[in-house]
C-alpha cells in the first residue's frame, strides 16, 4: 500500500465499522455519524482517528464505546476538554468553546507574549498602498502567522481581535426550539486594487455563530445592491446546507430562517424578479436566493446597519462600533484564565459533562475517543 493512500484506507476502515454499528452517514458533512433518535440518539463527529460522542444518554454513549473498543484500540479521554485546539466546557445549561491556550501558546512562539493589546483586530485607514518589490522578511514565519491566525479565527474567534481579548470565546445555551438565524452584508469596491467587494456573513444557533465567513467576491459589482446580492446568495446557499445537515442529525429547524440584510434595495431584488437594465447582467448563479425564498428555506428582513452583525466582516470598524457587534455577537469571556507556555495536545484533557437538563430539552454529554 502506498503511504500516501493510507488516510483513504483508514477512512474507509472507520466508516465501515461505524456503518456495522448502524451508524448513517451524514450527506451533508462525510465527517459526521448518527444513530437511533430520541433518548437513544447518537451522533459521532469523526476527525481522522479523533471521535467526539454525543447523545442524550450516558448509558448509550457507554455502549457506543464499547462496541468501538471491541473492534479498535481506543483511548477513552472522557468528557471533552480540549479538541483541535479548542477548550470546550460543558454544564447543565451551555456550552463554551475558545481557543485561548491556542492562542497564548501562538504569542509565545513568535515571541509576542508581552506585546500590547490592541482594540480592533486592523486599522480602519486603507492598507491596500504597497508595493509590487515589496517582500516578507521572513516568508515561512508569515505563512506560519497567518495560518495560525486563520485557524483561530475558523474555529471559535469570528472577531479575529488577537491580544488582549485571548479569553474570549463563543457559548451556546440551551434551548428548546433550535431557531436559526442569519445575517448577511458587503462592502462596496472595498479592494483599491481591483475594486472588488467583500462579501460576510454569520449565523446564529443557541445564542452563538455557529458558521461565518469573509471572503472577496469573485468579479466586480456595478453598485452596492450588486454586492449586497451576491453576498445574500452566498449566505442562502450556506443556509440551505445548514439546515440539511441539521436535519440529517435529526435536529429540527423551523422553516423559513430569517436572513437579515441591510440594503432594501438587495431585498427587492430577491423578492421581486424583475427584468431591469441595471441588474440583467448579474450572473444567473446569483439567482439562488429566489429560489431559496420561493421554496420557504429563508425569509428576507431589514436590519439596520448599525446592529448587522455581517458588517464587522466585509470592512475594517472603528472600536466603539467593532465592540458593539462583537458584543452582539455573543463572544463572552469564558472563565478561568488560561496558562500561559507549554503545549498540551487536545487529547489529553477531560471535564464535567453536559447533564441532567431536560428542563431545557438538553441532556447532552459529549465525549472524547482516540482510535488506534
Amino acid at each position: 500500500m502506498v503511504l500516501k493512500q493510507a488516510p483513504l484506507c483508514w477512512n474507509e476502515k472507520i466508516h465501515g465499522a461505524l456503518v456495522k454499528l448502524g451508524f448513517i452517514r451524514n450527506e451533508s458533512d462525510y465527517g459526521v455519524y448518527t444513530k437511533g433518535s430520541g433518548s437513544t440518539m447518537v451522533i459521532i463527529a469523526l476527525y481522522v482517528d479523533d471521535l467526539l460522542i454525543s447523545g442524550n444518554s450516558s448509558e448509550v454513549i457507554a455502549k457506543t464505546k464499547s462496541s468501538l473498543s471491541s473492534m479498535f484500540k481506543m483511548k477513552d479521554l472522557g468528557p471533552v476538554e480540549q479538541f483541535l485546539g479548542m477548550r470546550v466546557k460543558q454544564s447543565p445549561y451551555h456550552i463554551t468553546v475558545d481557543v485561548s491556550r491556542y492562542i497564548f501558546d501562538m504569542l509565545e512562539e513568535f515571541g509576542m507574549q508581552n506585546c500590547s493589546s490592541v482594540k480592533t483586530p486592523l486599522p480602519t485607514r486603507d492598507l491596500s498602498d504597497f508595493s509590487e518589490s515589496d517582500s516578507a522578511t521572513d516568508a515561512s514565519m508569515y505563512r506560519s502567522i497567518i495560518g495560525k491566525l486563520i485557524y483561530a479565527a475558523n474555529c471559535a474567534r469570528p472577531d479575529l481581535a488577537v491580544a488582549g481579548t485571548a479569553e474570549l470565546g463563543l457559548e451556546y445555551r440551551a434551548q428548546k426550539v433550535y431557531k436559526l438565524v442569519g445575517y448577511s452584508d458587503a462592502d462596496y469596491a472595498q479592494d483599491k486594487q481591483d475594486r472588488k467587494s467583500f462579501t460576510g456573513y454569520v449565523f446564529i444557533l443557541s445564542g452563538g455563530p455557529i458558521t461565518w465567513a469573509c471572503r472577496k467576491q469573485v468579479s466586480p459589482a456595478s453598485s452596492s445592491v450588486e454586492s449586497e446580492y451576491m453576498s445574500l446568495s452566498d449566505a442562502s446557499k450556506e443556509c440551505f446546507w445548514i439546515n440539511q445537515l441539521l436535519s440529517l442529525c435529526k435536529i429540527p429547524v423551523p422553516l423559513p430562517v430569517t436572513m437579515f440584510e441591510d440594503n432594501q434595495g438587495c431585498i427587492a431584488l430577491a423578492q421581486n424578479p424583475v427584468f431591469h437594465r441595471r441588474t440583467k447582467h448579474i450572473d444567473v448563479r446569483y439567482h439562488v436566493v429566489r429560489h431559496y425564498i420561493r421554496s420557504g428555506v429563508i425569509h428576507l428582513e431589514y436590519l439596520d446597519t448599525q446592529v448587522m452583525l455581517a458588517d464587522m466582516f466585509t470592512k475594517n470598524l472603528g472600536r466603539v462600533k467593532f465592540e458593539t457587534l462583537r458584543g452582539l455577537l455573543g463572544m463572552k469571556a469564558v472563565g478561568d484564565s488560561a496558562t500561559r507556555g507549554g503545549v498540551e495536545h487536545a487529547m489529553l484533557s477531560q471535564t464535567s459533562a453536559v447533564d441532567n437538563a431536560r428542563e431545557f430539552g438538553w441532556e447532552t454529554m459529549v465525549d472524547n475517543l482516540c482510535l488506534f
